[in-house]
């Protein structure tokens, strides 16, 4: 079964999310060899006090893999999810719809906000893969943590992590670009094939994709910046000195890229709290040579800290209510900035130089996520003197550095953008639909669910002098699936930004994180 492009159509049941009949199978089979994992259990609380009534369109992910879609939102109490209105209810291969009001609670493995207006356009990725609802009942949704965004494999043999995409962008108004560097190289005809995967419970809207690339000379690293510059270095030579806040030595966890990390110990994350959550490592490299300034290198990704914020006290702390915050509030551009604001201002990266006796901010990183490593580039200023100190602040234990370095020169390169040549489903079916709407930055998006997986396919060419390095550009966003767990949790209002939510999270993640990084990694989903 190839890609199915879906038009335009205010009538189209599940907006952009068109569902393929292979979504529900894939999902249930796949999840099937996870049912030894446990990470919450799935009846912590029943839904007390008042029914939740949620009012933006949603979908009901049934255990047994048919879906029913409420356009008119729904009212959840501690037996049944009721309409307001009617609802369609589409059987395991997504077919034969048929009304219905109400759906028990006991049958939802999960639930998903949408909202036609803004997805309006899309290609949905499906393969038949088989299975029927009787091998699905008791499947346990709750019991997988990994995620959140899509994940990038090359396409060799058991293929290797080469990037995660748009790790932050939870919502249609925080949709951004992201550029990753490639650990990779073309085969023998000159092309680049890239798998791209849905493997955690989320809805991936992607909108573009593009590769970058680089040419260099021998011996050069190139890596890009926030403003969108590639950078050619030479030499990156290491710390003399790396000290936490709290005076521990890191110098040779951050010296070499060799999976020892750098990162908070417990101490400080123990006494961190919302009103002072920070943490830093201050970093003492011998002054450049006189220039206006130097490059800083890093290799780091964030921690599962910010999977507990989202996941926890964000999404399962307002219970059902998570459905319509998704949908709704972060649909309004005011709370959307605002929200963005208050996730730059705590979980950025924040890069200072000494200067004059204090430090003074010069560059902020967003970063990537979890999941996947990266290579970063940081131009800072070089005061004159004979050493060069460097403050990195941030929330803590909300990064990992496995290396940071300092490049004394650097040169900008260009960089030859290669469109996308082909979109190939994971039976190698071409879909032209598909690709189309991969080429361009616009409001048509190539929309995967759980289990998905998809080939971008770019036509790079042989090089038959110097070196080459790619970077993978995207753009696009996620939303995630409520588990029914989280629907059963205690109600704690609307989640609201601040020193509360940012205590809250600190403790949960304090609480888990020596069991928790095995557990997300155990729980990814298949692909089929």
């Amino acid at each position: 079964m190839s890609l199915r492009h879906s038009k335009r159509a205010e009538a189209e049941p599940f907006g952009p999310s068109v569902l393929s009949r292979a979504i529900a199978a894939t999902v249930a089979l796949a999840l099937l060899a996870l049912t030894g994992c446990a990470v919450h259990s799935l009846l912590v609380a029943s839904l007390e006090k008042e029914p939740q009534s949620i009012t933006s369109p949603v979908k009901v992910h049934r255990i047994d893999g048919s879906v029913v879609v409420f356009r008119d939102g729904v009212t959840i109490d501690e037996e049944q999810v009721t309409a307001h209105g009617t609802g369609l209810h589409y059987d395991i291969r997504l077919e034969n719809p048929k009304a219905v009001t109400t759906v028990a609670l006991d049958e939802v493995a999960a639930m998903e906000s949408f909202s036609t207006p803004v997805h309006v356009a899309g290609s949905v990725l499906g393969t038949v893969i088989g299975g029927t609802a009787s091998v699905i009942g008791g499947v346990v949704l709750a019991f997988i943590i990994f995620g959140s965004c899509p994940t990038v494999y090359s396409d060799a043999a058991g293929g290797t992590l080469q990037a995660e995409l748009f790790s932050y962008s939870i919502a249609p108004l925080l949709a951004d670009r992201d550029v990753d560097r490639l650990d990779i190289a073309p085969d023998e005809d000159g092309r680049l094939r890239l798998d791209v995967r849905n493997e955690a419970l989320e809805t991936h809207y992607i909108d573009h994709l593009e590769i970058l690339e680089a040419r260099h000379a021998p011996g050069e690293t190139v890596l890009n910046d926030d403003a969108g510059r590639f950078l050619a270095l030479r030499e990156i030579r290491s710390a003399e000195r790396a000290t936490a806040r709290n005076g521990g030595d890191r110098t040779s966890a951050v010296a070499t890229s060799d999976g020892v990390v750098a990162g908070s110990d417990p101490d400080t994350l123990r006494t961190a709290s919302g009103e002072d959550p920070e943490d830093y490592l201050d970093l003492e490299f011998a002054a450049p040579p006189p220039d206006d300034s130097a490059i800083l290198v890093l290799r780091l990704r964030s921690s599962l800290f910010t999977t507990v914020l989202f996941y926890d006290v964000m999404l399962a702390n307002q219970g059902a209510g998570a459905l319509e915050w998704l949908a709704e509030d972060l649909a309004d551009v005011t709370a959307a900035r605002a929200f963005e604001s208050w996730c730059r201002e705590h979980f950025e990266l924040r890069v200072s130089v000494m200067d004059g006796g204090a430090y003074r901010e010069v560059a902020s990183v967003t970063g990537p996520g979890p999941i996947a490593w990266e290579e970063l580039a940081i131009e800072i200023p070089v005061p004159a003197g004979d050493t060069l100190q460097v403050r990195l602040t941030f929330t803590a234990d909300n990064w990992r550095f496995d290396r940071i370095g300092l490049a004394d020169s650097f040169r900008v390169i260009e960089a030859r953008v290669i469109e996308l040549a082909a979109v190939e489903d994971s039976n190698g079916v071409r879909d032209p639909h598909a690709a189309s709407d991969l080429r361009e930055a616009d409001d048509r998006h190539v929309v995967t669910t759980p289990g998905q997986r998809f080939f971008a396919l770019f036509e790079v060419g042989q090089e038959s002098a110097g070196e080459r390095t790619f970077f993978l550009a995207a753009r696009g966003y996620y939303t995630e699936w409520i588990r029914r767990d989280w629907l059963q949790r205690g109600r704690h209002g609307q989640f609201q930004p601040g020193a509360k939510a940012l205590e809250d999270a600190l403790r949960r993640w304090e609480s888990e994180r020596d069991s928790m990084e095995e557990r997300f990694f155990a729980t990814r989903i298949p692909m089929r």
